[in-house]
């Protein structure tokens, strides 16, 4: 979801009890997110970089 609403540019609130893992969620979306010199595989690398 964060993904789609992230290429889309619509806000998203992640909303949970803390240590429910919202920042890492971030953290790893963000660092798959890197264009063409992305890690996450072929999907990532055709989404914008974030």
């Amino acid at each position: 979801m964060m993904v789609v609403c992230i290429e889309l540019r619509i806000p998203l609130f992640l909303v949970g009890k803390p240590g429910s893992s919202k920042s890492l969620a971030k953290t790893i979306v963000a660092d798959a997110m890197q264009g063409k010199n992305s890690r996450g595989g072929d999907l990532f690398k055709h989404f914008k970089q974030v």
